[in-house]
């Protein structure tokens, strides 16, 4: 039996069944705000890799495959101004339009697409659940 069964089935008098109640709120409300998500990275193999991340830490795609040890060099750590962090968007390229910032510093890029991307711009969500990219910076000369 879980914990919220017990909570369920004890009474308020007893002080384990409290703790037990209290425990189980703690443990649903957490829940419900940790949305957990999967990115997939497409290797130059054409395998996809997939990486779960969580939603709640305000992590960019940039930090999430740098500490999935992808070779992102990400120079300016984030702030959109050097490009080393260009992805492509394969699947799910409808989450947000670019800013004009991003698409200032993704023109001075050899090659881009219309569904090119800097890593460090774009915020884990929910939404990107599902969201398969494809790292350009590996290809490209800084």
């Amino acid at each position: 039996m879980d914990i919220s069964a017990q909570a369920d089935t004890c009474a308020m008098t007893n002080p384990t069944c409290f703790a037990l109640q209290f425990i189980s709120k703690i443990k649903s409300n957490y829940y419900r705000f940790l949305i957990m998500i999967t990115i997939y990275v497409e290797e130059p193999s054409g395998e996809r890799t997939p990486i779960e991340a969580p939603t709640d830490m305000n992590l960019s795609l940039m930090e999430l495959l740098k500490a999935a040890e992808y070779n992102i060099m990400a120079t300016c750590g984030g702030m959109a101004i050097c490009a080393t962090c260009h992805v492509e968007v394969l699947e799910g390229e409808d989450f947000f339009e670019p800013s004009d910032a991003e698409l200032d510093m993704l023109d001075t890029l050899p090659e881009i697409t219309d569904t090119s991307r800097l890593a460090c711009q774009m915020r884990l969500s929910a939404d990107m659940d599902g969201l398969v990219v494809r790292i350009a910076a590996d290809m490209e000369e800084f």
